[in-house]
Order: structure tokens, then C-alpha cells, then sequence
């Protein structure tokens, strides 16, 4: 008796599961399907049409982005794209243009604006120095009864009148009102009310070092008298203080004695004669 023959032919592989594109037809992605179906015609018909791109300027890119301090998850949802898209990019050569477009048009987080200036503070800082409401309103070009609210805080400053303090401010925190009776009486208001000085305010003081003559501080240091802006006057007081009396100084900077002593103290920089005797006097930067 025979055995029957065995088929030992392996049975074909299960066909691969087709993804399932029936959402195209749906109403709601209709016109997005149409106008990528529309823009690849074009493209392939002026052979431009490029499906895919190299990944190396999108790594760089990415690397970018994550030297200014955003994470994997904020460039995946600024791009809109998957988290797994952004890490699967690093093991392969190419990727699709349309995902490398959305992860190249992702920029860096840019720097918080500069905080406005607050008209209020930078009022009961120049009555701190001595200057009465009077003085100022009349400087700045606005109604006394605008400048008392703006110094309680009861009213919220317009642009022309914030605009218009901020420019008496700086004109006036290097300036010295003296020792006359409005100038005291005006000092002892602003302690009453706790208002500090504009010596007090070191953000207003800040000036880019790019933004500093090098060249003109180091005249005023050796002798010259050169006009010096805000940030200027503060290095050439830094070099100056502890090797010059302070009406030496006031004299070099164009401002009065009292305003070095003034900035010179709360800066806590040392007064003539304070200093090493054996340290020499800084000289202009070589």
C-alpha cells in the first residue's frame, strides 16, 4: 500500500495589511487631499517634484533649537509633528520634505521684551533726590495734578506722559538738586513714603557693554572732560572712585560733588584715600 505524497510547498505568507486611506474621501479632508494632489502634479510636471530630503540640515537645526532651550516635545508640537518623528530622524538618511519643511520653520524662543518703564517709580525716585512735583511736572511738560496722581499711583500713566517721564528721568538721575528747603522737604516726603532714590535703581543703570565707549571713559579717567551717557559716567566712576576726591570726579564727569557721593555710596565703591596707597590708579584699557 502507498503512503500519499506530502505537499511540503510552505503555505504563501498572508498578504500585508493595506492601510486604511478611506478617510480621504471623507468630506472634511476633501479639499486638503485635493490641493496635495493638485501641488504634486504641478511639481512633477516641472520636475521639481521631491518627496524626500536628506535629514543632516534637519538634525542641525534641531541641535539649534535645543541649544536655545526648547525640549523634544515643544519642537515636535511647534512643528506638528509626533514626538516619534522627531527621534526616529536621528537613525535615518532621509525623510519626507513636507515633515522637514514644518521642522525647519520652527525658530528659536525669542528673549522677553524689555520691561516698560514705569513712570510711577521713576517719579518718586527723582522726588527721593530732591526734586519737588512742581519741578517736575513743569520739566516734563504735563499737569501737576497728572504728575501727584502718577506718583501715589492713582491713575494709569498715558504713552505721551510715560514717554515724557521716562526722558526727564534720564536727564535728571545724574543731575543734583541741592540742599534748598524744596529739595529737603521733598527728600524727607519720599522717605515718609518709603520712595528710594534713582542711585537705588541699578536696572535703569544697565547698559550693554557693547553700547559703552571704551574710548571716551578712558579720556575722562586720564583728564579729559568728554560728555559721557548714563552707563559711560558709572565706568569711568567705577575707575575713578578711591583715587580721586569726589569733587575731582564730579568735575571729570560734568555732575555735581554731591551726586558722586551719592551713586559712589550706594554702589559701594571706596572714597579717596580709602583705597591700597601702593595700588596704582587704573589707567585706559590697552
Amino acid at each position: 500500500m502507498s503512503t500519499p505524497a506530502i505537499d511540503s510547498a510552505a503555505p504563501a505568507p498572508a498578504p500585508w495589511p493595506r492601510r486604511d486611506q478611506s478617510w480621504r474621501q471623507q468630506p472634511q479632508h476633501r479639499p486638503a487631499v485635493n490641493a496635495y494632489a493638485r501641488d504634486r502634479y504641478q511639481q512633477q510636471q516641472a520636475g521639481t517634484w521631491a518627496p524626500f530630503t536628506h535629514t543632516a540640515p534637519v538634525r542641525e537645526h534641531i541641535e539649534q533649537l535645543r541649544e536655545a532651550g526648547m525640549t523634544s516635545q515643544q519642537i515636535a508640537h511647534a512643528g506638528a509633528i509626533s514626538v516619534s518623528t522627531l527621534g526616529r530622524l536621528f537613525k535615518i538618511t532621509r525623510m519626507t520634505t513636507v515633515a522637514a519643511e514644518a521642522i525647519l520653520a520652527v525658530q528659536p524662543p525669542q528673549p522677553p521684551p524689555d520691561p516698560a518703564p514705569d513712570p510711577t517709580h521713576q517719579l518718586q525716585a527723582l522726588v527721593a533726590d530732591g526734586w519737588n512735583l512742581e519741578q517736575l511736572a513743569a520739566a516734563a511738560g504735563i499737569n501737576e495734578r497728572t504728575a501727584w496722581q502718577t506718583v501715589h499711583g492713582y491713575t494709569t500713566p498715558s504713552p505721551r506722559t510715560t514717554a515724557a517721564v521716562h526722558a526727564l528721568y534720564e536727564d535728571l538721575k545724574w543731575e543734583d538738586p541741592g540742599d534748598q528747603v524744596a529739595a529737603v522737604r521733598s527728600r524727607l516726603r519720599a522717605e515718609r513714603q518709603g520712595w528710594t532714590a534713582t542711585t537705588t535703581d541699578t536696572a535703569s543703570d544697565t547698559q550693554p557693554e557693547d553700547d559703552i565707549d571704551d574710548v571716551a571713559v578712558d579720556r575722562v579717567v586720564t583728564g579729559d572732560q568728554v560728555p559721557l551717557r548714563a552707563g559711560e559716567q558709572q565706568a569711568a566712576l567705577r575707575r575713578l572712585a578711591g583715587t580721586h576726591p569726589d569733587d575731582e570726579i564730579g568735575r571729570r564727569l560734568g555732575i555735581a560733588t554731591r551726586t558722586v557721593l551719592r551713586h559712589r555710596t550706594n554702589h559701594g565703591l571706596p572714597a579717596y584715600g580709602a583705597t591700597d596707597s601702593n595700588t596704582p590708579m587704573q589707567g585706559p584699557a590697552r
